[in-house]
């Protein structure tokens, strides 16, 4: 019935809402920096990154277009801090989006691929068959230009919804006309609602907020508290709706609820405006739409990570990537097709099924699963579900060895 549709609440609303000031887990990192990569190419460019957990099993989380680290979030609190004891893992923001610079030049998926190579060996991270690499959208892209260039690190390969080069099972008006959508102007909320109905389907969109593990700044490693409602009240706009996208490519973090304030907040188990009436717990949203617009809406507050400029340089990237099927054959061949995971939405509207599959036919993985049902993220709209199957295929391929 009409009477049942799903509303989809005003920005103002989720601004306003209680679970808004803990949207963004304060997930505090083992470590973090910034490197300074691309010296001899097109940088020097610094790239942000951060490592959670201390376990054995070293993971690489590649982001997708326009998203910084925070949208792994969920996966973070899992194997970065839940299970800190078996995990390490490498976030980092890709060039063009959140802390890491986002100079206005030609960006590739070899480029972006080798800052993150050259970020692991800044770090460290330079052992044969140690790399767990997991990318999404763009930044499974990314992940298959750094497995073809040092396919003898890589100890595991997860490429979620993720292609070859990109291809549109719609006519090609559709597509041009949504490639065309990204350049017009738009109010912050409208951007985010039609990036939801793109990324995932509407029936999840509509159900009651069910983000897995929801961190306890008492019971979780190294959380910090959710900032409490008063304060998070005093930055929300006046006009959200008005607000439209422009770019920021400061890079510096201003907001109030920094790293370091957070750990001598929990290390001293004191709020970060003293209020010993808030608990500091993350609460959840009304929906699984309000969770994401909540996510989405801290993009384009302090500290911004989104630049239309590195959007835009991003967006090139996507579109020129380009792996033939011997390339990645060769690839699948030196990493061994026993370590691939191929997994792609049988309803994704950015990147098409049809992607996925004719990836699957490329590579051959031990893995290859098209999902009925599901969209463009499944980090988020499946993140059980996700974080046992990876943790499932990590296993199996530490047992691997080093062969």
């Amino acid at each position: 019935m009409a009477s049942d549709a799903f509303r989809f609440p005003s920005l103002q609303e989720t601004l306003n809402h209680p679970a808004y000031p803990g949207a963004k887990w304060n997930l505090i990192p083992d470590s973090q920096g910034k490197a300074s990569v691309a010296k001899d190419r097109s940088g020097p460019i610094d790239i942000s990154w951060q490592i959670h957990g201390h376990g054995p099993i070293k993971i690489v989380l590649i982001m997708g277009l326009a998203a910084g680290m925070n949208a792994w979030q969920r996966q973070t609190c899992y194997f970065g801090h839940q299970h800190a004891d078996r995990y390490t893992m490498l976030l980092l923001d890709n060039r063009g989006v959140g802390a890491s610079d986002k100079p206005l030049s030609r960006y590739t998926t070899t480029e972006m691929a080798a800052d993150v190579l050259e970020v692991l060996d800044q770090i460290g991270w330079t052992a044969p068959r140690s790399l767990n690499v997991v990318g999404l959208s763009l930044g499974g892209m990314i992940a298959q230009e750094l497995a073809c260039a040092q396919p003898g690190r890589v100890q595991s390969l997860s490429l979620l919804n993720t292609t070859a080069a990109l291809e549109s099972d719609r006519p090609v008006l559709e597509t041009l006309c949504d490639r065309l959508a990204l350049l017009r102007p738009k109010s912050v909320e409208r951007v985010i609602h039609d990036n939801a109905v793109r990324l995932f389907p509407q029936a999840w969109l509509a159900r009651p907020d069910e983000a897995a593990c929801v961190p306890s700044p008492h019971a979780t490693y190294r959380c910090g508290p959710a900032p409490p409602r008063a304060r998070a009240r005093t930055s929300a706009v006046t006009n959200p709706g008005e607000m439209l996208l422009r770019p920021n490519d400061s890079g510096v973090d201003l907001s109030p609820t920094s790293t370091e304030a957070m750990a001598e907040a929990m290390e001293k188990s004191l709020h970060l405006n003293g209020d010993d009436d808030d608990s500091g717990e993350y609460r959840r949203f009304g929906s699984n739409y309000q969770r994401y617009q909540a996510e989405e809406a801290t993009k384009h507050m302090p500290p911004n990570v989104f630049s239309l400029q590195g959007l835009l340089c991003q967006l090139a990237a996507v579109v020129g990537h380009r792996k033939s099927a011997s390339q990645l054959r060769d690839m699948a061949d030196r990493v061994g097709r026993d370590r691939i995971l191929v997994v792609h939405g049988a309803h994704d509207r950015m990147i098409g099924a049809v992607n996925g599959e004719k990836l699957i036919r490329m590579i051959k993985p031990a893995v290859g699963l098209i999902i009925d049902g599901m969209g463009h993220a499944p980090i988020m709209e499946r993140t059980e579900w996700f974080n046992e199957l990876l943790e499932t295929r990590l296993a199996a391929c530490v047992q691997m060895g080093s062969d």
